[in-house]
């Protein structure tokens, strides 16, 4: 049986696609979701004497940049933990997240405030638009938390890897 890499569906009047990157796009917005990158996640542990081998933030982001590149974005939401902590932000993590923001300079990216990103303090740049949980791209409601009621359809991180839909967690 072949391997699915995604599945496209219709919900709320809007096709979105699921890949198996752990992606969602929505294809007529030229908008791609993503959630719980936890950069600098090495580099936090290594400081509290943790043995974890480096790379991890690089290879993430190398990771981005394919799904990015393959979907060919204009737009990118992080549902949330873009960081994992204040002492993931060292200087060489936040040169990697520049270099990678710089070759995706035309990319608009925001970041929905997750609650490590909010641990780890205001990101130091211009080149993340940061916004509160509800931002709102209609017809859905972005967060990183998802909402406790059956509200507006929301797309959210922070329970990973999952995905509900209609009160339904798979």
């Amino acid at each position: 049986m072949p391997l699915v890499e995604s599945i496209a569906f219709d919900w709320h009047g809007e096709t979105l696609v699921a890949h198996a990157d752990r992606s969602l796009e929505w294809p007529a917005r030229r908008t791609l979701f993503v959630a719980d990158l936890h950069l600098g996640k090495g580099t936090s542990y290594r400081m509290m004497g943790v043995p974890v081998p480096s790379g991890t933030t690089e290879g993430t982001l190398n990771q981005l940049s394919k799904v990015v590149d393959r979907k060919e974005a204009e737009h990118l939401v992080i549902l949330g933990d873009l960081w994992h902590a204040r002492t993931s932000r060292s200087e060489p993590c936040l040169q990697e997240f520049r270099a990678w923001r710089s070759r995706h300079q035309r990319m608009q990216v925001t970041l929905v405030i997750g609650n490590h990103d909010r641990r780890a303090g205001a990101f130091p740049g211009e080149s993340i638009n940061e916004v509160s949980e509800g931002f709102e791209m209609a017809p859905f409601e972005c967060r990183h938390h998802p909402p406790e009621d059956d509200g507006a359809p929301s797309l959210a991180g922070h329970l990973h890897p999952s995905f509900s839909a209609a009160g339904h967690r798979m």
